[in-house]
């Protein structure tokens, strides 16, 4: 890590520069708006601009949205000049991003030195969890980014008390607890870190004043919160498998994990690292990251064995926390083992995330399809023969409709349609196909198995959908589309009105 006629504070800002554009490079390939938004992100910016005032609030209460970002992505689509809106709505997450990563290159205390902050940039900049994320619409950047805020303003508040301090953290903290709920799960693990690290004094006490006033200040949004008291279906109930992935997700993953290793040993710097750790054990800053992660992890999983709480990027602001600890105990290593580790991972990340697009099948819920599949059947000649001025597209599972609907072209329609929160019916009116009987054409697409659905209150309400569909018409397969991704298969069917009690099966 050493560039030879240059200072050494100059080293380090050029290195930060070449990690910055590193870090870029590995979100910017492929193109942001390759893939096209996922359902949870075209849900987000349909809302966010069709709905204002009231209706506006109740939805961000209602989906556990939060405040803050949807403004940014608001306001930010509305002074983009009209167009790609994918592609603006990811950017501004990349923003944010950077500006994650500028605040943490920037972090000066004498406990954590410039080494361990290039470092532990460096490991956020590698992170799958990061890659996909940082390239989503829904702004989890800004999440990690106010937690990360919240922690180093408490730390500072503390050890030194300031009123412009306490202002700053106060502000941070509000606006995390407004940001996403969580927030307020990974600032009460900041508290009782600080309170382990720095005891329970007249000081610790004093720092910690600007939180509790954002936690009083935000207390009536949270009690309208919890009074919907929704559990969203998808969320699957907690097991091993789900935390040990959480584990891995902190640090990458398990190829990133075994190849650090594996550096360490071919290096001859495993007793290194072990000495490393003791060492960084008795760093208070070390110590109070380490805590935040610890507590902050512990808190997800006890709150999920009541409430599962299991999505993956419910840990992304942690991992701000682990890419630290990372950062501090290799920074200690020989400067040419840091830059074999830093050489061989930024290779490996290249490699899995722009060129083999590794994100993609990792982490499936960042990325939509849906566009893509709908831009390759309107190329199909199946497509050129259908009247579109008479024909509806059926979507199973039914809520894809609002994936269709975003990305409909031209006379293109769809039954069930959605209303103006994004909510579509989940089970098909029959009464409607007898009505217009003789005067429409439709369209089935199939986007998932119903019998392989997850979550079991979607895969009864597929099948309930399909039976109605089954009473009312046989089906022709006309297209499908195969992809290598979870092995998903999309077929296209026409549908033909029954004339006899006989229905023909779906494959």
């Amino acid at each position: 890590m050493s560039c030879n006629g240059l200072s050494q504070d100059k080293k380090y800002i050029l290195l930060g520069i070449l990690l910055i554009l590193f870090s870029l490079s590995i979100r910017l390939i492929p193109p942001l708006d390759k893939y096209g938004l996922n359902m949870n992100e075209i849900d987000y910016i349909r809302w966010i601009k069709n709905l204002s005032g009231y209706d506006y609030l109740v939805n961000c209460v209602a989906n556990h949205h939060g405040f803050i970002a949807p403004q940014l992505i608001k306001y930010w689509l509305l002074i983009m000049p009209e167009g790609n809106t994918d592609f603006y709505a990811r950017l501004l997450s990349i923003i944010i991003f950077t500006l994650l990563i500028v605040i943490l290159m920037n972090v000066r205390y004498e406990e954590m030195d410039t080494k361990t902050r290039l470092l532990a940039v460096f490991f956020i900049s590698i992170n799958g969890l990061y890659i996909a994320f940082s390239r989503n619409a829904r702004l989890l950047p800004l999440f990690a980014l106010l937690i990360f805020c919240s922690s180093i303003y408490l730390y500072r508040n503390i050890k030194n008390h300031k009123i412009t301090t306490s202002i700053i953290l106060f502000i941070i903290s509000t606006l995390s607890l407004l940001t996403h709920p969580l927030s307020s799960l990974f600032l009460i693990s900041i508290v009782l870190s600080s309170i382990v690290v720095f005891k329970f004094s007249r000081n610790t006490f004093i720092g910690l004043v600007p939180i509790l006033l954002s936690f009083i200040l935000v207390l009536p949004y949270y009690i309208w919160l919890i009074s919907y008291g929704k559990v969203e279906s998808e969320l699957f109930p907690l097991n091993f498998k789900k935390v040990i992935n959480w584990i891995l997700y902190l640090f990458d993953d398990i190829g990133t994990l075994i190849t650090l290793f594996v550096l360490l040993v071919i290096t001859n710097n495993i007793n290194k690292v072990s000495e490393n750790i003791k060492s960084c054990l008795n760093n208070i800053m070390f110590s109070y990251i380490l805590l935040n992660l610890i507590i902050g992890l512990a808190i997800l999983i006890i709150i999920s064995l009541f409430i599962p709480l299991t999505r993956s990027y419910y840990i992304f602001p942690l991992v701000v926390f682990s890419s630290i600890l990372l950062g501090f105990v290799l920074s200690g290593l020989p400067s040419k083992t840091i830059a074999l580790i830093v050489t061989t991972l930024s290779i490996k990340g290249v490699i899995s995330y722009p060129i083999l697009e590794n994100q993609l099948y990792s982490f499936w819920p960042s990325y939509g399809f849906e566009r893509n599949i709908l831009q390759s059947f309107r190329e199909s000649p199946q497509y050129r023969d259908i009247d579109l001025s008479k024909s509806e597209f059926i979507n199973l599972p039914i809520y894809h409709t609002r994936t269709f609907d975003y990305y409909k072209q031209g006379e293109e329609k769809y039954f069930p349609q959605i209303d103006k929160f994004g909510s579509v019916e989940e089970i098909i009116n029959s009464e409607y196909f007898t009505k217009i009987k003789d005067e429409k054409n439709f369209y089935l697409i199939i986007w998932d198995d119903c019998n392989k659905l997850k979550d079991p209150y979607q895969r009864k309400v597929c099948l309930i959908n399909l039976d109605v569909i089954n009473r009312q018409f046989s089906m022709h397969q006309i297209w499908e589309y195969n992809f290598t991704p979870k092995k998903k298969v999309v077929k296209i069917y026409i549908l033909v009105k029954n004339k006899t009690n006989e229905h023909e099966e779906l494959d």
